[in-house]
């Protein structure tokens, strides 16, 4: 048997258990912090995006509202004044309704990110590296992600 068969068995048959029981769990400390980190941010990007477009909608109905009040008190008629005084509180409602649909809509995320934090740290949790040595190259599968492990590299002058 030559050294490097003898060094490749030695790393397939005690290096890899090692590696997986010690090493692997860190590794997956990392990929949740990635994760976490990942959706957080992807959180507050979309909660940013919504509060700025919904605070502008809800600017846009109360300027609405203030010009429909500003006309209803230069009205010359009361059914003038009654008709822009009914307008501005059609237009405070929608102010109060985006201000609702924003809050829905942040929470919606906040929910929607943290069922998918869940699932991704599940999905990584319940997953473990398995080493396939029965054909001619050793496989390593993580998951769906499967590849093969490369021969030793040996240094030179060394017999095969």
């Amino acid at each position: 048997m030559t050294i490097g068969k003898v060094i490749s068995e030695f790393v397939l048959k005690v290096v890899w258990p090692w590696l997986v029981k010690h090493v692997w769990p860190i590794i997956v400390k990392f990929i949740l912090q990635l994760i976490t980190r990942g959706l957080g941010k992807l959180r507050d990007r979309l909660v940013d995006s919504i509060r700025t477009r919904m605070h502008s909608r809800v600017e846009q109905a109360e300027m609405q509202a203030s010009a429909a009040e500003r006309a209803g008190r230069a009205a010359q008629t009361p059914g003038e004044r009654e008709k822009q005084e009914a307008i501005a509180h059609v237009w405070r409602q929608v102010a109060e309704q985006f201000r609702q649909e924003n809050e829905d809509l942040r929470q919606q995320i906040l929910d929607l990110a943290k069922a998918q934090e869940s699932d991704l740290s599940s999905e990584v949790l319940g997953t473990e590296p398995e080493l396939d040595t029965t054909g001619e190259t050793p496989t390593i599968q993580i998951g769906s992600a499967k590849g093969s492990v490369p021969a030793l590299p040996m240094p030179k002058g060394s017999a095969p």
